[in-house]
């Protein structure tokens, strides 16, 4: 049976954000069964280069794991939650979920860039150079944020969002990790066994 733990400790020398183990406990009409390897849930946001990476770090230490890209599929029933692997894919074949309700404040490119164009027109307003300063950070952030978008990115996938914490913009993923439908929580992630 592969060792739960050590993969933790393995995952968290490549990745330092949150992310959760689970145990693969469930055949796939949710009966519960002996652990079949375990599943490596990265953040709601990581990206497919990032999830990618810990895998192939995974593979690459010579301990015996074989990973591959998975869905896992999360069941509660009574006081118990049964994951069981709902398929694997290749890299290529892998679909992040599209988020459904995206939030009203998400602005799409020609929204970013009226605000950017209202802010400059905002630094003329000022002469107190503290306020001047505030406004020409955020300026710098959505311009930024703007042209990564634009160039790397892609509007269909990412927007823009204030970042009331900072008071000012940050990405918004379209697309994350992770879905509930129904009683069904479903999770994109890497799917570890041993070779053994």
């Amino acid at each position: 049976m592969i060792n739960k733990k050590q993969v933790e400790e393995l995952v968290s020398i490549f990745y330092q954000p949150t992310f959760k183990v689970f145990y693969i406990n469930a055949d796939h009409e949710y009966n519960m069964v002996k652990p079949a390897g375990v599943f490596v849930s990265l953040g709601l946001t990581s990206t497919l280069a990032t999830i990618d990476s810990v895998k192939r770090s995974l593979e690459g230490l010579g301990k015996g794991y074989i990973t591959s890209f998975a869905v896992l599929a999360t069941k509660r029933t009574n006081a118990n939650f049964l994951n069981r692997i709902d398929k694997c894919m290749e890299l290529e074949d892998v679909e992040q979920f599209r988020l459904e309700n995206v939030p009203k404040e998400v602005m799409e490119r020609e929204e970013a860039v009226k605000c950017l164009e209202e802010l400059r027109a905002e630094l003329d307003k000022h002469t107190d150079l503290t306020k001047i300063a505030g406004v020409a950070t955020r300026v710098r952030k959505l311009e930024t944020l703007i042209e990564k978008i634009d160039k790397e990115l892609g509007w269909d996938r990412y927007g823009i969002i204030p970042d009331p914490t900072t008071n000012s913009y940050m990405y918004f993923h379209k697309f994350v990790n992770y879905m509930k439908k129904d009683d069904i929580e479903y999770r994109i992630g890497i799917y570890v066994t041993n070779a053994n």
